[in-house]
């Protein structure tokens, strides 16, 4: 103390401000704690963990068929790409790239499916998680550029009509066919209440 009175320093005014220095140190040791707890859980929230969460809180009032259907597409084509990835780092340009693979093979429906069930992940991860935005928002002009532009490419393709005048050679042969009475039947039905083949199938 006798020190600090020599060099002009007053020892109560040290005193606090080396308390303050200690407070401020403890306190930034704590924000860079959880700092890096924040990181570590972020980086443990993977796009695959944060979509099978999604799946199963939004699953309960889908079909079998259904919930398997969108596993499927979320474990051929999501996963292998940013599967890894954590899903505050995943930017627009993955989910460009993801889907413009999908749309250079001609699969734009498959492409179409994959973005829907990617827009409501991350919209379930940006109310869930906090994160600041949703980066399949974000690119959805340009991915609705691309699909116009992949369906130009790849018309759909319709099993063809049969034609009035094939007709009666069809009849005679659905009349000669002597497969199973079931199959029969539904040929007949078909033909004559122009149903869908899956209604006509689900009716057996």
């Amino acid at each position: 103390l006798r020190g600090q009175l020599a060099q002009g320093l007053d020892p109560m005014a040290q005193r606090r401000l080396k308390a303050s220095d200690q407070r401020r140190q403890i306190v930034e040791a704590r924000l860079e704690d959880s700092r890096q707890k924040a990181a570590s859980q972020s980086r443990a929230l993977t796009m695959r963990v944060v979509a099978e969460a999604w799946a199963t809180d939004t699953g309960g009032s889908w079909t079998p068929k259904h919930a398997a259907q969108v596993s499927q597409s979320l474990t051929d084509h999501v996963y292998p790409v940013i599967g890894d990835v954590p899903v505050a780092d995943v930017r627009p340009a993955h989910i460009l790239d993801l889907l413009q693979g999908l749309l250079s093979q001609g699969k734009v429906e498959t492409a179409r499916r994959v973005h829907q069930r990617l827009d409501a992940i991350f919209e379930c991860a940006a109310l869930t998680h906090e994160l600041p935005g949703n980066p399949v928002a974000l690119a959805r002009r340009e991915i609705g550029k691309r699909v116009k532009s992949a369906k130009r490419d790849n018309p759909a393709k319709h099993f063809p009509c049969v034609l009035q005048e094939e007709a009666p050679q069809l009849f005679k042969a659905m009349r000669a066919y002597v497969g199973s009475p079931v199959t029969r039947a539904l040929l007949w039905s078909l033909a004559l209440t122009a149903s869908r083949a899956w209604e006509a199938r689900l009716a057996v």
